[in-house]
């Protein structure tokens, strides 16, 4: 079993919870386009590389429609691969029944500005006062290589067309200003990506848990929140369709939330608050081990508000929310 899954921690775990508990896996939405994809992009990919072997045909021609079928079976093969890991991907993950703390709106917060990842963003650990959630060191340095990758791959597929292409339609001192023109286009590309992450890297929040002065406190480059850390009565974790843009230009992007859940005191009683800490565009094992490690360190429930039914209510929640003007996604 590897260390800090989900289940070892469950199994180790000393601490009796006085919440029932059950045992489920976290339920990503439908991915039924990426099966669509791959059922419209392999036959054509296959039929047009079978095309051009019986047409025989010879020099650019027969390089360019090879690697236009290649490519659609290769991203067909890949959409197929999404599918998969959308729908069988995750192993179950103990957190508290669905009956325990019924007031906490299973509805996602959705605060504006954030964004959601496609990689885990944080790193929990143990503190001479307790516990803190802080951003990753090198959280860009694997997506800085496969950008470089990608463009490079683009560079050298993009060479061999220009290079192919009959000598009547380009001279040789024309391909390889049409090649370099390629290059730096592709690695500006690449830099301006890698720079949006930077600074997307930088609005980060970082959460300190001080148990021996009984403080949570919430900071980043816009935000500073403190309460009592023994305020905070659960974790969650809340599947959410956001509504990014306008109504001429919407898209919607399905992501998971890990919200901390603490009591503020008013003068009328206490209030419910929520803030995401966590913003994922899927639930990784890292993510779901991140959340159970949490609740556990806390002794706190964690709650899976991220269900079939739950998914089921967000596609029809997401129609009368408002648009968020701002944030986004980073893959």
């Amino acid at each position: 079993m590897e260390p800090n899954s989900p289940t070892q921690h469950d199994e180790l775990s000393p601490v009796p919870r006085t919440w029932p508990e059950v045992d489920s896996k976290i339920v990503s939405p439908e991915v039924w386009w990426a099966l669509l994809a791959f059922t419209i992009f392999v036959p054509f990919g296959v039929t047009l590389s079978i095309l051009v072997m019986r047409l025989k045909l010879v020099g650019f021609e027969r390089t360019a429609g090879l690697v236009m079928g290649i490519s659609f079976f290769v991203f067909g093969c890949c959409c197929l691969v999404v599918f998969i890991l959308g729908r069988y991907r995750g192993q179950p993950f103990r957190h508290a029944a669905d009956h325990v703390l019924p007031n906490i709106p299973r509805e996602p917060a959705i605060q504006e500005e954030q964004i959601s990842f496609g990689m885990v963003t944080h790193d929990f650990e143990e503190t001479d006062r307790g516990y803190r959630l802080l951003p990753k060191p090198n959280l860009l340095q694997s997506r800085t290589w496969f950008f470089y990758g990608w463009m490079l791959l683009i560079v050298a597929t993009m060479s061999l067309f220009f290079w192919c292409w009959p000598e009547a339609a380009f001279d040789l001192p024309r391909k390889f200003f049409l090649i370099l023109l390629v290059t730096m286009i592709s690695l500006t590309v690449a830099g301006v990506i890698t720079y949006l992450y930077q600074i997307a890297a930088k609005e980060l929040l970082t959460v300190d848990f001080d148990e021996q002065h009984d403080l949570c406190q919430i900071t980043g480059p816009k935000l500073k929140i403190q309460f009592p850390l023994s305020s905070i009565i659960a974790v969650q974790i809340c599947g959410a369709c956001r509504k990014i843009g306008h109504q001429n230009d919407c898209s919607y992007l399905s992501a998971f939330e890990l919200n901390l859940v603490w009591n503020e005191p008013q003068s009328s009683g206490c209030h419910l608050q929520r803030r995401t800490v966590l913003n994922q565009l899927k639930p990784a094992r890292e993510f779901i081990s991140l959340a159970v490690d949490l609740a556990n360190s806390l002794n706190i429930p964690l709650l899976n508000h991220a269900t079939p039914n739950d998914w089921k209510l967000e596609s029809k929640r997401r129609k009368s929310r408002p648009y968020e003007k701002s944030g986004g996604y980073m893959g």
